[in-house]
Formats: structure tokens, C-alpha cells, sequence
């Protein structure tokens, strides 16, 4: 199980359509020692002044911003951020992310010695082996909101793993 602190990192360009639900959900679920780093890649929209008024309050050091003077690239955004942190955990996440209460233990719970790796979530908006559609056990329900989905999901997934190999 992950012990505090972890670092998470959100690359956003042009991200004010969903920077502002992704941040309040993970401000809501950080535990003490967790912190967060925003690495913006020139956005020209009101993606950071809507991550200014989400943070303004927030205790200083909890959120750092990274506000790139041109669009780097998702690579090379990612490594300033994981450059940025000092914890060893690093958790990615997408802007257009909506976590959900317990998100990191649930993650974490995966993590057994150095058999794994790494562990990466589900989304309704992923393809490939992270498509929720392929880990639901029946067709998706309309109007399930995402916190009972993870909880369904947890309870319906829990102790499964697909096995990756390095490239």
C-alpha cells in the first residue's frame, strides 16, 4: 500500500474546459505529504488562471505550477514535473481526470514488493487494455456517476492484474 507522500503531476495545454473538475478532485482526496505539480505547456485559454484560483488558498507547497514560455511537448512536460517533486511515488494524470474518494489506496493496493511496477487506472475516455468497457462485467449503466463506478470497479476488478512486459 502507497504511504504518503506522492507527487502528482498534470501536464495541461489549452485544459480550462476540464483542469477545473480534475484539480478539485484531487485536492479533495490529497493526504498529508501529498503534493501536486501542474506543468502548463503554454496554454492559451484560462486553463492557469483557473489553477491560480483553485490553489490561491491552498497551503503553500501543496501545488507547484510550471508554466512553460512554449508548448514543450507531453514528454518532455511530464519529466519537468517528475523533476519537479521529490517523492519517489509519481502518479500521471490527464487533465480531463476525475478521481474519486480512495483512488490512491485503491491504486496502491496493487503494489506488492517488486513484482509491480506500475499501475495505471481505467477511464471511460482511454483505449486499448484502459477502457473501462473492458473491465465492467456488464454493459455500462447510463447516468452511473463516477464514484459509485470506482466502486463497482474496485469491488469487480479486485485482485485481477495484466501482465506487461517491458518494451
Amino acid at each position: 500500500m502507497i504511504v504518503s507522500p506522492v507527487s502528482i503531476v498534470i501536464v495541461t495545454y489549452n485544459s480550462a474546459g476540464t483542469i477545473g473538475s480534475c484539480l478539485s478532485s484531487v485536492m479533495a482526496t490529497l493526504r498529508q505529504g501529498d503534493d501536486v505539480v501542474v506543468v502548463d505547456n503554454n496554454s492559451r485559454d484560462t486553463t492557469l488562471s483557473i489553477v491560480a484560483a483553485l490553489t490561491a488558498t491552498t497551503v503553500p507547497g501543496i501545488v507547484t505550477v510550471i508554466s512553460n514560455p512554449a508548448n514543450s511537448g507531453f514528454s518532455v512536460a511530464t519529466n519537468q514535473g517528475i523533476v519537479a517533486t521529490e517523492s519517489p511515488l509519481i502518479v500521471l494524470l490527464n487533465p480531463d481526470t476525475i478521481v474519486t474518494p480512495g483512488w490512491l489506496e485503491r491504486m496502491s493496493a496493487h503494489f506488492r514488493g517488486n513484482e509491480v511496477g506500475a499501475v495505471g487506472p481505467v477511464s471511460n475516455f482511454a483505449a486499448g487494455r484502459q477502457s473501462v468497457a473492458l473491465h465492467w462485467p456488464d454493459p455500462l449503466p447510463a447516468g452511473i456517476g463516477p464514484d459509485e463506478a470506482a466502486a463497482r470497479l474496485y469491488a469487480g476488478n479486485w485482485g485481477k492484474a495484466e501482465k506487461t512486459e517491458k518494451g
